[in-house]
């Protein structure tokens, strides 16, 4: 099976996580508004995922090359903070979202 169709039948089971499932959790919602009467706002941000399938296509017309990402498998966005170490969102098919809040900028083990 090539890669376009192990990775196709891998994302037919697979389900979305929606973004309120994000603003409802009440933890994170109480640490980012900490952050903000602190005035601690976000520096830099990294995608750490475990699989990225690329497909690129050729524009005659225009002249122009597109690229098309897809992330899949178990991934995490990291994010640097200005003054409160890091806070990184994982997302993955087993354990589903979960956040991270980490003191300091040293980091252990990625997802």
């Amino acid at each position: 099976m090539g890669s376009a169709a192990a990775s196709a039948k891998r994302l037919a089971g697979s389900t979305s996580v929606r973004g309120s499932r994000l603003a409802d959790d009440l933890e994170l919602q109480e640490l980012l508004k900490g952050w903000e009467r602190l005035g601690v706002s976000f520096s830099g941000a990294i995608l750490q995922a475990e699989h990225k399938e690329t497909v690129k296509e050729y524009d005659m017309k225009s002249d122009s090359w597109t690229a098309t990402d897809t992330i899949m498998g178990e991934n995490q966005l990291v994010i640097k903070t200005t003054g409160d170490g890091l806070l990184t969102l994982r997302l993955s098919e087993a354990g589903g979202f979960k956040w991270e809040h980490i003191g300091s900028y040293r980091m252990g083990k990625a997802c």
